[in-house]
């Protein structure tokens, strides 16, 4: 197999408080990170040939050509969600992709999230992915000051509305 042609993702899709970020882990041993919602653009970061080889190892101990396409319980659109895909060069030298999605469920078999563990694991162990650099704006957000003023006139309506309320 042509190890330099392999291409490992995993996407994060997550929903209010939960993280949105996708890896993307090359067979050279190229890896990126994107998280849109911390920093702008792409950290690139290198794994070495030992962890990709690692990794394609689990993804043949796991099955997981053979695993669901997706795992859910119901159809609910807002929840989180995980996707793994895979894509390698076959005996007949084209690409073979499988991509997997679920929906963080107690469901999905061990060998899917124990995959997934040891990609984040990996991709984890890279310096910048664990403190990627931050992209500031240039534009500083306009800071609320409260001054006596307003704290005063808050006073006022809070004591005008307990007067309404007791004077009814």
């Amino acid at each position: 197999m042509l190890i330099d042609s392999v291409v490992i993702k995993l996407i994060k899709n997550g929903v209010g408080i939960s993280p949105s970020y996708s890896l993307t882990i090359y067979g050279h041993g190229s890896l990126e990170y994107d998280e849109s919602t911390k920093i702008t653009g792409k950290v690139e970061e290198e794994i070495s040939k030992e962890q990709v080889i690692l990794l394609l190892s689990e993804f043949k101990d796991s099955g997981f050509f053979s695993l669901d396409d997706i795992y859910q319980v119901d159809e609910f659109a807002g929840r989180p969600y995980t996707v793994i895909s895979i894509s390698i060069p076959g005996r007949d030298g084209d690409m073979r992709t499988k991509s997997i999605r679920h929906y963080n469920d107690e469901n999905i078999p061990d060998k899917l999230k124990n995959l997934e563990n040891l990609i984040e694991e990996i991709a984890s162990s890279a310096k910048k992915i664990k403190e990627p650099t931050r992209i500031e704006p240039d534009a500083k957000p306009i800071e609320k000051k409260k001054t006596s003023s307003s704290i005063d006139d808050a006073k006022k309506y809070m004591d005008r509305m307990d007067r309404d309320r007791y004077h009814r």
